[in-house]
């Protein structure tokens, strides 16, 4: 049924011979849920030049093209502190939704302080944001003049929610652990 999407399950889609896999197009873009999702584990076939678990295009098309969202990222307008569950963002979201994930960026010499977070409510004029969970870190927005030079520091937040949606499974054999930096790194 159109209106609940459509699902591809595959372990591998190789697009040749001038072949396309298209899902909407650029005047007429996808309004429904699209999900490819891409199956393999550490004993899959592995197809030359491609390897396993591919999504590959050899002289053909992928063209996927979901609902438009813009903008799919802006700046905070006001300083966010932990607990705060306001976002005041620069413009206008027209394209985000409740119960869309965003992620808002760190403004701290910490890479741990990124943040991603679940839209409950968006304002009227579309500039601000209620999220849940509660920020965990002060994310900066202001402007500072220094020695005759304007400088705005503000948080990136962007819309990660894409009505399009290209995944992996995931397959316990292939995680790998990356060991975090010490609190203490200094990029």
């Amino acid at each position: 049924d159109e209106a609940d999407g459509v699902e591809l399950h595959s372990e591998n889609v190789i697009i040749v011979g001038g072949g396309k896999l298209q899902v909407g197009t650029e005047d007429e873009p996808y309004q429904h849920k699209a999900r490819i999702v891409m199956y393999g584990n550490v004993l899959s076939t592995e197809i030359p030049l491609f390897g396993a678990k591919t999504l590959a295009v050899r002289d053909g098309t992928l063209d996927l093209h979901g609902r438009k969202i813009e903008p799919t990222w802006t700046r905070l307008s006001q300083t966010a502190r932990p607990g705060d569950t306001l976002l005041d963002l620069e413009v206008p979201v027209s394209g985000w939704e409740v119960g869309g994930s965003i992620v808002i960026a760190s403004t701290s010499f910490s890479q741990r302080e990124n943040e991603e977070l679940q839209i409950t409510a968006i304002s009227a004029d579309r500039t601000t944001l209620t999220v849940s969970p509660p920020l965990q870190y002060t994310h900066i927005a202001m402007t500072q003049t220094i020695s005759g030079r304007t400088i705005t520091t503000s948080a990136e937040v962007g819309y990660l929610t894409r009505n399009i949606v290209v995944k992996g499974n995931t397959d316990e054999t292939w995680i790998t652990r990356v060991e975090n930096c010490p609190r203490d790194f200094n990029p």
